[in-house]
């Protein structure tokens, strides 16, 4: 099996996980959802070494670590001005 096939198996699985989390506790959230998928996704990127990335893909998944900081920082932010 490829590395890339053992990621997208990773994240396949924490999707399924996550979605059969929330069908079980009857709380289907979809905001609670992205979050928990990006940081699921964060943690597979930060846990697949660098080495195994070809030097012109590098540079595209910082800006996509970028990307999904941004995103999970503003539902953050979302949900603390709900609470407030």
């Amino acid at each position: 099996m490829k590395k890339h096939h053992f990621v997208l198996i990773t994240l396949a699985l924490w999707l399924t996980l996550v979605y059969g989390a929330m069908i079980l506790m009857q709380q289907i959230n979809l905001e609670i959802f992205f979050v928990l998928v990006l940081a699921g996704f964060l943690v597979i990127l930060h846990v697949m070494e660098m080495k195994f990335v070809q030097r012109g893909y590098q540079q595209y998944l910082l800006y996509l670590q970028i990307v999904v900081i941004i995103i999970f920082g503003i539902i953050a932010v979302h949900k603390i001005m709900e609470i407030i």
